[in-house]
């Protein structure tokens, strides 16, 4: 019983030590709170716009860029994986273009998105897209090749056709695959999003951290990526890691 309410509480105990820790340096000299603030500074920062709600329109434009770029790449992605599956002579064709876009840091195209598309909203959703897409397409690419054999050929014996096969076989082991790269890709998807926010936006949680580096306000920047990391945790376990653990008991491979 011990060990188990231990294993719960771990995560609490982590960060409870990592902010103990960082009160620590602040207060001791051993960091310039200038620079890095205090917990209880940007702590009183949270709850001061969570309470006066000036918080809500930065998450809100966050959410939507990253909603709309994450549903975009996802399906883009599934799409373009089940068409390199189905054609493999596309698929080599197309090999080292996405070698190099798999290879190359997505944040490096902030700058040319907002070049192309403005500050507004379309730069980042082709950013999150860009990303989640890349994601979504290596994954299931690779989840695709692992299907069991046996169950294919036992399908096609049956009289099962391409679609057949797309519809009962290689989609719902896909789904399994899919929403495991939705797990890996939202924490990249909120980052793409910020780091576009950073080179030009007028809000947002990029916003808050660049108006809080340009101002020398490191609690804005803490507090901004709290509230990052909390939407991106609240997803993962209120949603796609429920998803991923039901899927996993009825993957046909």
């Amino acid at each position: 019983m011990a060990r188990r309410w231990l294993g719960a509480a771990s995560p609490f105990l982590v960060v409870a030590t990592l902010l103990l820790a960082w009160d620590g340096a602040t207060r001791f000299g051993l960091a310039d709170p200038r620079y890095l603030s205090r917990p209880w500074v940007v702590a009183a920062l949270i709850w001061e716009w969570t309470r006066s709600g000036y918080i809500l329109p930065h998450v809100a434009a966050t959410f939507v860029e990253v909603g709309l770029g994450y549903v975009c790449g996802t399906v883009a992605g599934m799409a373009v994986a089940f068409l390199f599956f189905f054609r493999p002579r596309l698929a080599e064709l197309c090999d080292p273009l996405v070698v190099l876009l798999n290879a190359a840091p997505r944040a490096i195209l902030a700058p040319f998105a907002v070049l192309m598309f403005g500050i507004d909203l379309a730069s980042k959703v082709m950013l999150v897209t860009l990303v989640v897409f890349t994601i979504t397409l290596l994954s299931l690419s690779a989840g695709l090749k692992e299907v069991d054999r046996t169950i294919v050929d036992n399908a096609r014996v049956m009289g099962a056709g391409t679609s057949d096969l797309t519809r009962h076989v290689y989609l719902p082991a896909a789904l399994v695959w899919v929403v495991s790269a939705m797990r890996i890709s939202i924490g990249q998807a909120f980052t793409a999003a910020i780091v576009c926010e950073l080179l030009g936006a007028t809000k947002g949680l990029g916003w808050i951290v660049a108006a809080g580096q340009s101002a020398v306000k490191p609690d804005w920047i803490m507090a901004g990526l709290f509230f990052a990391a909390v939407i991106v945790v609240l997803i993962d376990v209120a949603i796609l890691a429920p998803l991923e653990r039901r899927g996993s008991h009825w993957r046909v491979f």
